[in-house]
């Protein structure tokens, strides 16, 4: 296959590149960081933190979710043309890396709170679900930044889909704060590679979210059962 994306078994940060590889019609293999991450990391041209790693065909490897996620959409015809068009996918990208740095609280660095979550949920959560909806409203639709599909919409998928399959109670808010953004997903989930690719990974992943303390504390404070 052209392409080897190594991240853990659930969705966070790789499902993005997922995401992009299946409505480009992309094969690929996913596999474990284990072999890479944290040990051999710095075995490569351009050592990344953490996962996501991708490996292409013929030896390319990428860290960082944006990167990756840039790079696959200038290839695969899914990064708009004219420079406003390609700086607003771009931030995108990148505002959906933001969240989930913020959701995760950098990594699990501490865990959510009752008084913090509802903090969180009322303002900053609300506002990024606020920033989708008017750059989808700006755009005029059908898709995020006007008439063809491009990064911006996988962004937006690959951000608010798996947070709202994980914590059922946030697809009020979406639903509230980014309507608009709250149909825009259920269409896109219905295009054919991206409908078998979601229906095969909440298969695989179940409703995991992030894993680890962080997620069991967004449970905890969303009135959640674990996961798994």
């Amino acid at each position: 296959m052209a392409y080897t994306l190594y991240y853990w078994p659930l969705p966070f940060r790789g499902i993005f590149i997922e995401l992009l590889l299946a409505e480009a019609g992309q094969p690929f293999e996913k596999k474990s960081p284990s072999s890479i991450y944290p040990d051999h990391r710095f075995d490569r041209p351009l050592p990344g933190m953490a996962p996501p790693y991708l490996v292409e065909k013929g030896g390319l490897q990428i860290a960082q979710m944006p990167a990756i996620a840039t790079h696959l959409a200038e290839r695969h015809g899914l990064m708009p043309s004219g420079a406003e068009a390609r700086a607003a996918a771009t931030k995108a990208i990148l505002d959906a890396n933001d969240v989930l740095e913020e959701i995760s609280q950098n990594g699990g660095v501490q865990m959510w709170e009752e008084e913090s979550w509802g903090e969180f949920r009322a303002e900053r959560l609300a506002t990024w679900m606020r920033i989708f909806e008017e750059t989808y409203q700006h755009h005029g639709g059908p898709f995020m930044l006007g008439e063809e599909i491009t990064l911006a919409d996988i962004a937006a998928l690959g951000l608010w889909a798996p947070m709202i399959h994980a914590l059922p109670p946030l697809e009020e808010d979406l639903k509230r704060h980014a309507p608009q953004v709250s149909a825009l997903l259920g269409r896109l989930a219905q295009r054919p590679g991206l409908e078998a690719f979601l229906t095969a990974q909440r298969a695989r992943d179940g409703q995991g979210y992030c894993g680890g303390e962080i997620e069991a504390s967004l449970r905890e404070v969303l009135g959640l059962k674990a996961e798994g």
